[in-house]
């Protein structure tokens, strides 16, 4: 009999049966684990962490209403709108029993909504969640919705008085429910609405703003604290208190990052964008609005997309291109058609861009366009009034515009705050309209008036790495100045001088205010700083091994994080409030410290005019001089293309140039007796004139030429305020270098940039030197960038012989190639020069170009904001520095310093730079211009205390 074998398939589908009933009994508190996990991972706002758990629920759960909910929702706290939204139409399209949590998601889907630049379908949906919440009811919800629906309202419909409204209801049920998170998100939109559409400061600030972040600190609600602190700093932007601005903003940011909130990040570097776009630093703008633009597309975020496009619009209408500017705008104008808010600014930008353009009749139609739209805000009002103002001026209806800018003053009156940048710009069309009827002098005078409106509020601010100045309104001024001849109760030269010597006197870089602070050492960089440092070395070292676009623009970047910080560290100095009470010199403190021997020579650009103010101890005079602006950026570039890059002996082309230059620049103040029984002149030179050896311009003598050197001695100063300030410094500086050894050298052969060859005298030259003053020469490994900052404050003379790196796009970059130790890394920075604390009589820079300077801000319109390596020393604290414009031969280069030095002796340095100049052109070997005019002395002329 056969033994019968049960089969085993019984078993095995018993056992998955019960595996299957343990997973469904263990499905739900797994997902229930996961999505607690995901709850507190929100809670200590790690965002990220809380959507992977929310996945793993939903895993699990597919079914979750509750996880999909709070997965959208830590995507749009992130920023993610495209994320959230993808969300929210999974759990839209299903039934939701629990009636709050749809009213919840009706208003998550209207912020999505209003952020996506829908705001008709935000206002939809955010009605709909305020139906649902009373009917539920739930006050909390309710609330929140109305809050929402303000937001779209006074944004995108320019509804103010209906969105404070909504805010006050929403303020009353957060306090009655003891609910400080409503209470704050009511307090802070009321602000916005204050702030934006009324154009108020100090009560959006102290009443709603501050005590909103309070509340959100106390909460823990890192995205509307860092939200609320961005709101914070642009009303201190307006304000005028860029330090605070800045550094409210960097708060923000860092907040934003913690917390990874993309949009956040993207408004961040809009603001930034704006901000540099204002002090007319383009380079800088158009970096951070890419940045803010790439965020914003990632995401979804098309408020602000919509938003930096319009600036990037605008940007294109400040450099002259406008037919790029309008199509832009067209194109917006298309897309948003349902946003009136939108449209109706970016019609204004297309009448302002007509205007420009020279089309006054197509920017009439725009403009009437826009004020059709209206809005409640007075100064949208104002602008209006001012833009039609402006229109029909140039239309020549003299009248229409007369009354249009009346009304305009009258609504700015009225204002609760005064609106600075609105009286400037109201100030200056009434200028316009003045000039247009012929009344130069009531031209003049509101032109003035706008100038010191626009000093008082913007003047310390915009003295910092970012001249940043409507120009268009000093060029008006010069030109009915000194073109023009209009007057008020001071002659047109005091005039020119004072306001032209303020906009120079207020760069920073001019004040050199460093030197009357008293500094115990070298200040530490900030983290931020040396952090963008190192990135932006790792980043060039990569770039020299290999040209890579995509590190050029993460370089740029790099160079712009660093600038900001550098920015932040300066404003954060006690200097900082000085400058905010600087006062340029007078023309009478000038002339005081001119010996009769002495002239002040300032170039200045209106149109494309070309002026001189010449100064001398007993008066002052304007000479409109006989070149274009465009004519004259033409021979410098010429005249330094045939000195300076062909070979010495390969003719004298250069001469007729030379002679022209002459002409242009220095014969009509001879001719006009300016210079009678002067020696010595001081100039001050304006935009492309910092380029221009002045000392190789000539006049014809038999067949050859006779250079200006060799009439007088020359020197430059940033501003003549500085010559006062200079002076004024040198009693206690000689009584503080009485005990001080005379001259230490820095010499070295040898770089490690790949293009730069080693400077085979550059030892001897140091050598040399130091000999002559019987001083210390520090070479080759001696030559560090330590031990210079270490032993350069305690000389009266400081040379240095190596290479130089210009970097005229990142000019704090701008460098000195040193040793490097175990705490340097040889490369002595222009930003680090500005700490050496230096007290030196003089600074020789050996290096080619060590001379010169490139407007920190990329502003070329007016180039009053130069930084270069000279500079930076001058900022260091030494009273004047000898650098060279071009590149020079090293030979040559020892033989000048032997004679210059040996000269320096008994001879002030001026006269030192004069003798030497004029010795090497009567010599054999160095007699062209090549060899010699370089070399330039920038600062106090004077004598030299040894003691």
């Amino acid at each position: 009999v056969k033994t019968f074998k049960p089969s085993k398939w019984p078993l095995w589908l018993a056992a998955g049966i019960l595996f299957l009933l343990t997973i469904s009994l263990l499905r739900a508190p797994a997902a229930g684990l996961f999505f607690e996990r995901g709850l507190e991972a929100k809670k200590r706002w790690e965002l990220e962490r809380a959507i992977k758990n929310f996945e793993w629920a939903l895993r699990i759960a597919p079914g979750s209403v509750e996880a999909r909910f709070e997965k959208g929702i830590c995507h749009q706290l992130r920023g993610q709108f495209l994320a959230s939204r993808q969300e929210f139409d999974v759990l839209m399209k299903g039934p939701v029993a629990d009636r709050a949590l749809h009213a919840r998601s009706l208003n998550a889907v209207g912020i999505i909504c209003f952020n996506s630049s829908e705001p008709d379908a935000a206002i939809e949906f955010h009605n709909k969640a305020l139906a649902l919440a009373r009917d539920v009811p739930d006050r909390r919800i309710e609330a929140e919705a109305l809050i929402n629906l303000a937001r779209v309202l006074y944004h995108s419909k320019g509804e103010a008085q209906k969105a404070i409204e909504h805010l006050e209801e929403a303020l009353d049920i957060g306090r009655g429910l003891r609910d400080e998170l409503i209470e704050a998100d009511a307090l802070r939109n009321i602000g916005v609405v204050f702030w934006w559409h009324g154009g108020e400061q100090d009560r959006p600030l102290a009443g709603y703003f501050k005590p909103a972040a309070e509340i959100y600190r106390r909460q823990n609600d890192l995205r509307s604290l860092a939200v609320t602190i961005s709101n914070i700093a642009h009303v201190h932007l307006i304000k005028g208190d860029l330090f605070e601005a800045m550094k409210r903003q960097n708060e923000s940011i860092e907040l934003k990052r913690r917390i990874g909130d993309l949009a956040g990040l993207s408004d961040s570097y809009s603001f930034m964008g704006a901000m540099y776009k204002r002090f007319q630093n383009y380079r800088k703008a158009h970096d951070y609005f890419t940045r803010s633009l790439e965020l914003s597309r990632q995401t979804g975020y098309r408020l602000t997309e919509n938003d930096v496009e319009t600036m990037l619009a605008q940007t294109h209408m400040d450099l002259g291109e406008f037919d790029k500017a309008i199509d832009l705008l067209n194109r917006l104008i298309e897309i948003d058609r349902d946003n009136p808010m939108l449209i109706k600014y970016r019609v204004w930008a297309l009448a302002d861009c007509y205007l420009l353009k020279g089309e006054p009749a197509t920017a009439l139609t725009h403009v009437e366009q826009a004020q059709e739209m209206g809005g409640s805000d007075s100064r949208y009002r104002i602008g209006l009034l001012i833009k039609t103002g402006r229109i029909h001026t140039e239309l020549g209806d003299l009248q229409r515009a007369s009354d249009l800018l009346a009304e305009a003053q009258g609504l700015g009156l009225a204002l609760k705050e005064r609106w600075w940048e609105g009286e400037v710009e109201t100030k200056s069309a009434l200028a316009e309209l003045a000039a247009r009827q012929g009344r130069r002098a009531a031209a003049l005078k509101e032109l003035l008036e706008a100038v010191e409106i626009e000093t008082h509020y913007w003047g310390a601010n915009r003295a910092l790495f970012a001249q940043g100045l409507d120009w268009r309104i000093y060029d008006r001024l010069f030109t009915l100045l000194l073109d023009q001849g209009a007057t008020t109760e001071e002659r047109a030269e005091e005039t020119a001088f004072r306001v032209l010597e303020r906009l120079r006197y207020r760069n920073l870089r001019n004040l050199i205010l460093q030197v009357s602070e008293k500094k115990p050492g070298m200040p530490a960089a900030s983290r931020e700083e040396s952090e963008s440092l190192s990135r932006i070395k790792r980043l060039s070292a990569m770039l020299k091994k290999q040209e890579v676009p995509a590190l050029r623009g993460q370089l740029r970047r790099a160079y712009g994080n660093y600038e900001d910080a550098v920015l932040r560290t300066e404003l954060n100095r006690s200097s900082y409030e000085l400058v905010r009470e600087a006062k340029p010199a007078s023309l009478e403190a000038v002339r005081r410290v001119l010996d009769r021997e002495t002239a002040l020579v300032e170039y200045l650009f209106a149109g494309e005019r070309v002026f001189a103010l010449a100064i001398t101890r007993e008066t002052i005079r304007s000479i409109a001089l006989p070149v274009t602006k465009p004519g004259l950026a033409a021979k410098v570039k010429l005249f330094r293309s045939l000195v300076f890059n062909s070979e010495p002996g390969s003719g004298s082309d250069w001469q007729p140039v030379a002679c022209d230059l002459r002409r242009a620049l220095i014969e009509p103040l001879e001719q006009a007796g300016l210079f009678a029984g002067i020696r010595r002149i001081g100039l001050v030179p304006f935009g492309f004139l910092h380029d221009l050896p002045f000392a190789a311009i000539a006049r014809p003598r038999g067949g050859g030429t006779r250079f200006l050197i060799e009439d007088y001695s020359l020197f430059r100063i940033p501003s003549a305020t500085y010559l006062v300030f200079a002076r004024s410094q040198r009693q206690e500086a000689g009584r503080a270098r009485a005990a001080a050894p005379v001259i230490i050298s820095f010499g070295r052969n040898d770089s490690d940039e790949a293009d730069q060859p080693p400077l085979r005298f550059a030892v001897e030259e140091a050598t040399v030197v130091s000999r002559i003053f019987e001083g210390e020469a520090r070479i080759n490994e001696q030559a560090t960038e330590t031990d210079l900052k270490r032993l350069a404050s305690r000389y009266t003379l400081l040379h240095l012989a190596s290479h130089a790196v210009s970097e005229p796009q990142m000019p704090l970059l701008s460098r000195l190639k040193l040793g490097g130790s175990a705490d340097d890394d040889g490369d002595l920075t222009a930003r680090e020069i500005f700490d050496l604390g230096l007290r030196a009589e003089l600074v020789t820079l050996g290096a080619c170009r060590s001379g010169e300077s490139h407007s920190s801000s990329g502003n070329r319109v007016a180039e009053l904001d130069r930084l270069g390596l000279a500079d930076a020393f001058l900022h260091g604290g030494a009273r004047s520095v000898l650098a060279t414009l071009l590149p020079v031969n090293d030979r040559a280069t020892i033989e000048f310093m032997k004679a210059f030095y040996s000269n320096l002796h008994s001879m002030e340095k001026t006269e030192a730079l004069a003798t030497t100049q004029r010795a090497m052109i009567r010599g054999d070997l160095f007699s062209h211009p090549r060899y010699w005019a370089p070399f330039v002395l920038i600062g106090d002329p004077g004598n030299i205390n040894f003691m």
